[in-house]
């Protein structure tokens, strides 16, 4: 009898699961989004719940049924398998998670195309070595930090080498994964929680399209983390001298930054020890001690500033740049900001779920953390909360503000991972779930630049010299394709660069007019001076509440040596780059020498075209092929 119900009940269970099987795709249909989109970390939190009830379930029974119960037995082999993955083995797992990420991802990521913020800071650091200063001879009220890089850059690779900036971004990346397992290891006491926190930060950076990458905040937001971490990782005067310089480095590239000024005040009170380092003596009292490397700290990062903004003071442009801060100071001509949009902005931080999950574990963290752990997360704490208030500084409200948020809640959230680790009490099974249900919520997804693909055939480019692909990286496809409604091919857009190369010197002067959208880089990756003394030229009129239509065609008429960049036919974009007095001037000054697809070179009146002058120092760019140039309408 109990053998015939056994085959009922096993003849059941199989019917049941054939026919979920075959009723899941439209099941699935019916389940609501917020499921959908967090169906991993639902099954992990029901992976959880199941390994609860079959402990509670074998907790129940009495020891000797306990130590022959199959169920026992398999739940001690779990244990044992999540204890060797939390040991070691899921650390190795990430990193080469993490390794796989970036190497499908930096080649293609070497040859993407330049995002207008990049191409201005790089047309004003050239522009600043051919002797036209920035914030004095061009409008500007960026701080100078991104034209330094540039500059060097361009001094060491060649101006006009994209992949050199973006390989120093590449390197960036890396040296943060670096730096937060080093951390991890020597502050929590393992690997697993920092670089876990670095694969969250990594499947966000490596979503992000040409418009948001590179971007200053993240360069930013980086320097000011590095220093955090140095300061808590090795304590002592290098990494306070270390942390100072990194500190006036991220305010030369955004003043947003004085926000973490008391989080970087807190990490160097944290990593003052009470008794002299080696010696075993007691010291100074603490709060001297505190207050004395404070104020080493404060004086070389005063050193520091001085020392990064000298160019400007060297050049005469500091109070240019002070004047220039009107522009962007609130009620200017770029400032978009008010109280209601600022109110709104910090609600809308508070909107991302990853944003509450990490503020309620950090704070369990420290509720629940003693001594140096507890100073630790009330450091990381202070910074996350100088993060969420970031963008509150800015003038109008970008996407890559986001930047401090993410880059500081993923490195924040190696704490509460490793305070997860160190309860013994908890099952390892349990942690390993928890560890991975808290990566999936804090993490977007899957990278969705990581093309192995496209990566192989960027290697074979960058093999054979080629700097401009032939076919649009990953990061930048959407924006140059004619069916997803864009208005400028890619072919086009590399055939333009490849014609300025080669058929304008070093001297003449080239103007971008292009003015629909993505509006693509044309002076910074050409290595072309701009004739329009504004620091993004034609879209400075887009983004700031000023005309310079007439100011910009008298530059342009003045222009002996020079072509203009355009798309006569172009949409009426937005009504202030209608620009009639300039269209007027290239209409009567310049005749019409190339066309590639939409966009059209026209070159001034008497001025034939010539070949390229001597390069700047660089990599052999061999994709200039003379075969690609068009000496007239296609």
């Amino acid at each position: 009898m109990a053998f015939g119900r056994r085959i009922v009940g096993l003849v059941l269970a199989g019917t049941g699961a054939v026919i979920l099987v075959l009723l899941a795709p439209d099941l699935y249909g019916f389940m609501p989004r917020a499921v959908r989109r967090h169906r991993l970390g639902l099954a992990l939190a029901g992976l959880a719940v199941s390994y609860g009830v079959a402990r509670f379930w074998v907790g129940r029974r009495s020891a000797t049924r306990a130590a022959r119960d199959p169920l026992r037995r398999l739940l001690e082999r779990l244990d044992a398998l999540a204890g060797f993955a939390m040991g070691g083995g899921l650390s190795v797992v990430v990193v080469v998670i993490g390794l796989w990420f970036l190497a499908t991802w930096v080649p293609h990521y070497l040859l993407w195309p330049w995002y207008r913020d990049t191409d201005t800071f790089a047309t004003m650091a050239q522009s600043w070595d051919a002797g036209i200063l920035p914030y004095r001879d061009i409008r500007a009220y960026n701080f100078p930090g991104a034209i330094y890089l540039c500059w060097v850059l361009g001094k060491v690779a060649g101006f006009g080498r994209t992949w050199a900036f973006y390989a120093v971004d590449a390197v960036a990346l890396v040296v943060l994964g670096m730096v937060l397992a080093a951390w991890s290891r020597r502050c929590l006491g393992r690997v697993l929680p920092g670089v876990s926190a670095y694969l969250v930060f990594l499947t966000f950076y490596l979503s992000r399209d040409y418009f948001t990458v590179a971007q200053r905040d993240w360069h930013a937001s980086l320097c000011v983390a590095l220093g955090l971490l140095a300061l808590q990782a090795w304590p002592g005067r290098a990494s306070r001298l270390t942390s100072a310089l990194l500190a006036a480095a991220a305010l030369a590239i955004r003043p947003h930054v004085v926000v973490f000024l008391p989080a970087l005040a807190a990490a160097v009170a944290e990593g003052v020890s009470r008794d002299r380092p080696g010696a075993g003596l007691p010291g100074p009292p603490a709060p001297a001690a505190r207050l004395r490397a404070l104020a080493e700290w404060l004086l070389a990062f005063g050193l520091f500033l001085v020392i990064a903004f000298a160019p400007l003071l060297i050049a005469g442009v500091a109070d240019d740049l002070v004047r220039g801060l009107k522009i962007a100071a609130a009620g200017g001509p770029y400032s978009r900001t008010s109280p209601a949009i600022v109110a709104q902005a910090f609600a809308g931080e508070f909107r991302e779920p990853a944003t509450v999950i990490l503020i309620v574990l950090l704070g369990l963290t420290l509720v629940y953390s003693r001594g140096v752990e507890r100073r630790r997360a009330a450091t990381w704490a202070l910074t996350l909360a100088a993060a969420l208030s970031y963008r509150l500084f800015h003038p109008v409200q970008h996407d890559y503000l986001m930047y401090p948020v993410v880059l500081v809640g993923s490195i924040a959230s190696a704490l509460p991972i490793a305070w997860l680790l160190d309860r013994p009490r908890v099952a390892p099974v349990l942690q390993l779930t928890m560890l991975l249900l808290l990566m999936d919520e804090l993490s977007p997804g899957l990278p969705r630049y990581c093309n192995p693909s496209a990566s192989l055939e960027a290697l074979g480019s960058l093999v054979r010299g080629q700097t401009i692909p032939p076919s649009s990286p990953p990061g930048s496809r959407a924006w140059f394709e004619l069916s997803r409604g864009r208005w400028y091919a890619w072919e086009d857009y590399r055939r333009v660069l490849i014609h300025l190369r080669k058929t304008t010197r070093p001297t003449t002067l080239v103007a971008n007019v292009l003015t629909e959208p993505p509006f693509p880089a044309i002076n910074g990756p050409a290595a072309r001076l701009s004739p329009f003394r504004a620091e993004s030229g034609i879209c400075w009129m887009l983004l700031v509440d000023l005309d310079l239509d007439a100011e910009f065609a008298a530059s342009l008429d003045q222009a002996a040596d020079s072509v203009v960049v355009w798309s006569p036919a172009e949409h009426e974009f937005p009504s202030r780059l209608q620009l009639p007095c300039l269209t007027a001037t290239i209409r009567t000054h310049y005749r019409p020498e190339a066309r590639f697809g939409r966009i059209e070179v026209w070159r001034r009146d008497g001025q034939p075209p010539t070949a390229a002058g001597p390069q700047s120092p660089s990599w052999a760019d061999r994709s200039l092929d003379p075969g690609l140039i068009a000496s007239g309408p296609r």
